[in-house]
Formats: structure tokens, sequence, C-alpha cells
């Protein structure tokens, strides 16, 4: 008899790069970091904070800037001293500090010549510090809505709205919270151990080794627990956990996986500088008409919306490091758990998934469409099942 052989036998018919190649996640990742909808929210939260923080006493926006404030955007002066905007952009240097002095900025409009222009503004540190905590709080929802809307692109076929990721965002906001706030805890636990051996006086001076391993010790995990910080965002938004789970996650896949998460944010670093040039190379131009078009001492709706074109670039920056974080969870989890790259917990009201519903057949077993007799012939079923039972039982 003669033996068979399969032709096709070790051809490889489809190769799954994903597994292959890891990196190859990133492609995925460039293009959902140029989501347009949260580009223009990370605008305006700049924006809206920096409003805060540079205007006087008066509550309006932009109306107690004089001529001499500069408008900077993604690190560039865009007007004049005079206050004329102009087609061309210098490099600028800007600080902001809990004082009377908020925005100090340099400019230089021609080589050789500086020019230094102060915004001087009325605010308090109390007032600084609030704003500053709002917006953080702003920036902590932000960041896991555009997690929640990245994970699911990358781990599935399906897509998550801005609306629907805002709503995911607003549901486990406290959860991300703990995620972030996880680290002061020890920065205060630093302060306290410090403040407890200071006050011990000579007995302080003779449990110094004690605390020196508490200082080392408190602060090995806050560093640990600000590189996981992002990936516990990315947890959160991929498995619906709770803020200790999605702690103890993103610490495992730190610890366990530190060189190659460190070649992962290398890698995203990279591509971040690329997309960043290619948003500026197109907001950039965009910004340019719009300053030649209006009048941007104008104070309220048109410097409004100057500034978001403006600090577009800037928002980039923060939302693709949110993809490519959670990018790189969904790597570190299939390398330390093994779970694969489609895992996503997309059905969030844990209600059992919809079934179909039962084939009707026949008497004879064949699919019908005659719901009354396939009942019935169901019923005859049972009934003969039954009798067959007594049958037996009786013998």
């Amino acid at each position: 008899m003669t033996k068979t052989y399969d032709i096709d036998a070790g051809t490889i018919r489809r190769v799954d790069w994903l597994e292959l190649v890891p990196l190859t996640l990133f492609f995925r990742a460039f293009s959902a970091t140029f989501k347009p909808s949260f580009l223009l929210l990370g605008a305006f939260l700049v924006i809206l904070t920096s409003c805060v923080i540079t205007d006087g006493s008066n509550s309006r926006f932009a109306s107690s800037w004089t001529e001499e404030r500069v408008l900077a955007a993604g690190g560039r002066a865009i007007v004049n001293a005079d206050g004329a905007a102009r087609l061309g952009v210098v490099p600028i240097r800007y600080a902001f500090a809990p004082a009377t002095r908020l925005l100090n900025v340099v400019s230089s409009n021609t080589p050789g010549s500086k020019t230094s222009i102060v915004a001087q503004s009325r605010k308090s540190p109390v007032s600084f510090t609030i704003v500053q905590c709002v917006g953080f709080l702003l920036a902590a929802w932000l960041a896991l809505a555009a997690s929640r809307t990245a994970v699911v692109r990358l781990t599935s076929t399906s897509r998550s709205s801005t609306a629907a990721s805002l709503k995911f965002a607003t549901k486990r906001f406290p959860s991300a919270l703990m995620t972030i706030v996880a680290p002061l805890c020890f920065l205060l636990a630093i302060e306290t151990t410090r403040f407890i051996f200071s006050a011990l006086g000579v007995v302080g001076d003779v449990l110094a080794p004690f605390a020196a391993f508490f200082f080392i010790l408190f602060e090995a995990i806050f560093f640990i627990l600000v590189l996981a910080a992002p990936l516990g965002l990315a947890a959160i938004a991929a498995e619906n956990c709770d803020g200790f789970d999605a702690i103890s996650r993103s610490v495992s896949y730190i610890v366990q996986r530190s060189l190659i998460g460190a070649i992962y944010a290398f890698v995203a670093q990279i591509l971040i500088v690329v997309g960043s040039f290619v948003i500026t190379f197109v907001t950039l131009p965009a910004f340019l008409f719009y300053a030649n078009c209006f009048d941007m001492q104008t104070p309220g709706w048109v410097r409004f919306w100057g500034m978001a074109l403006a600090n577009i670039p800037v928002a980039y920056a923060y939302a693709a490091a949110i993809v490519y974080g959670s990018a790189i969870y969904v790597l570190l989890r299939r390398s330390v758990d093994g779970t694969p790259f489609d895992a996503c917990a997309l059905n969030l009201k844990g209600s059992a998934p919809r079934k179909l519903r039962k084939i009707l057949k026949d008497g004879k077993g064949a699919p019908t469409f005659d719901a009354q007799q396939a009942s019935m012939t169901e019923k005859k079923t049972e009934t003969s099942a039954e009798e067959r039972s007594e049958q037996e039982e009786k013998i």
C-alpha cells in the first residue's frame, strides 16, 4: 500500500507577529495617540489651569493680562514685546512657583540679545495649591479615560468612545486615585520617620541605623510605586479592578520585568518624540495662521481657542505617554501572567452574556420553525422517557 504524504506539512500559513515580536503592538498604539477628543480635552485642561494660575484678582479669563504677558505654548513665545502676533517663534524658558511671581519668561528675539518678561500675579500660595490639586484630579480622570480607550483599542476589535471612557473613568476614579496617591503615602512615611527620630534626641542618635534602614526602604517603595502608577491606571482600564489589585499587578510587573519594561519605555519615548514632531508640524502652521487672523491680545473667546490650538502638542505628549503605558501593561501582562493579548473586561455590568436561542427540532430531530409542534414533541419525549423509567423500576 502506498503511503500518503501531506505536501503542506511544515508550511507556515500565518505569522503571529504580535507573539513573535511584541513591540509590533506599538504600531497600533502610535495611531491611537492621535485621538482628537483627548488632545482637545488635554489642551483645555492645560490652558484653564494656566489661566487660573496667571490671572490676577479678576476671575474672567485673561481679563487682567497686559501686553507684557507672553502667551507661552509648547515652549514657544508667539507674540512680540509690543503684543503683536508675528510669523516666527523663539524658544522660551518658564517656571512656576507658589509665590507672587508665578511665571518667569525669558525669550530671545534675536541671537545675542535677551528680553526678560515677567508676569506678576496676586494669587496667594493657598489659591495656587488649590488650583494644582484640582488640575491634578482632572488630569487623573482624563488619564484613566484615555487609558480605557487605548486598552480597548489595543486588545480587541471593539472601540470605547470618548463618552463611554469618561463614564468609565468617573465610575472607577477612586481606584485610579488610589494608585496615584499611594506613592505620596510613603513620602509622608519618610517625613514622619524623620520627625520621630529627630524628636528622640540622644536616643535617636543611637537608633540612627534603623532610621537609615527605614529611609532606604520607604524611598525604594516610593520609586517603585511611581514607576508602577501608569501601569496601575492601565490595569484598572483593562481588568475593571479596584485600586489594590491594580497596585499589586503593576508592582509585580515592574519588579519581575524591570529590564524589559525599561526597553519598552525607551522605545515609547522615541515614538513620543516622533509623534510630537508630527503633531507640531501640523498644528504650528495652523496656529500661526490663526494668530495672524485674529488679535491675540483680545481677551476671552479668541485667545482661549488660540491657546487651545497652541497647546495641542503639549497635550499630545501626555496623551501619548498614557497610551504607550497601556501598551506596556498589555505586553508585561502577557510576559508575566501569560494573559492573552486580546483579554479585556468589556462587560462592565457583570451580567451573563446573552446566549443564542435554542434550536427547535421536530419529532425526527430536524430543525424546525414551528414552536408549537416542537413543544409538543418535547413533551411527548419527556412523557415516554418517564414511562420507560417507570417500567424499568417495576422490572
